[in-house]
């Protein structure tokens, strides 16, 4: 877990206790799972795409919370596949993460992220608002592609247009 992530979950956190409350206290709920997940299969490789999907959802809620209107997700996964198949932890709430982080994104400008079952893949894709001055090293993108590999798992495929940004990650037959 980046210590840049906890920071800023703990910055919203605060402010949510001074602001709303309630919503603070489900934030809280939602960051305690997100954590609890961390904690418990930091040290697996692979994971079932339901555990990895439910880890995803609270960190897309947790985002949410803190960048309300401005980031919007849709998720498309067949009931089946949820149990059918694994994935490389963390795998699917990095490529979220990355989407965020890499995008200079506003109430006005919103990032739509969208993660769809395609068969036996997975795509995810963002509409691309560049952040002005920032350069991309594809770190990220290259440490997941070796965990797919180590993973037993085909390389992910990457498609960078101009307004559009693809992931396409394979899912692993259980």
């Amino acid at each position: 877990m980046q210590p840049h992530f906890l920071f800023n979950a703990l910055s919203t956190l605060k402010s949510l206790i001074n602001t709303n409350p309630d919503k603070a206290e489900k934030y809280l709920l939602k960051l305690s799972d997100f954590l609890r997940f961390t904690v418990s299969y930091h040290m697996d490789k692979l994971v079932i795409l339901e555990k990895e999907l439910n880890f995803t959802e609270d960190y897309i809620k947790l985002q949410q919370m803190r960048f309300g209107d401005s980031f919007e997700c849709d998720i498309t996964i067949k009931e089946e596949a949820l149990q059918s198949y694994r994935i490389p932890v963390y795998a699917l709430q990095t490529l979220v993460e990355n989407a965020i982080k890499h995008n200079g994104f506003t109430k006005t400008k919103p990032l739509r992220l969208t993660i769809e079952q395609k068969d036996n893949t997975l795509e995810i894709t963002n509409n691309k608002i560049p952040k002005p001055n920032e350069e991309q090293s594809g770190v990220g993108l290259k440490n997941l592609n070796k965990r797919f590999a180590l993973a037993g798992g085909e390389h992910i495929k990457v498609e960078d247009s101009e307004g559009e940004f693809r992931v396409i990650i394979g899912l692993i037959k259980v």
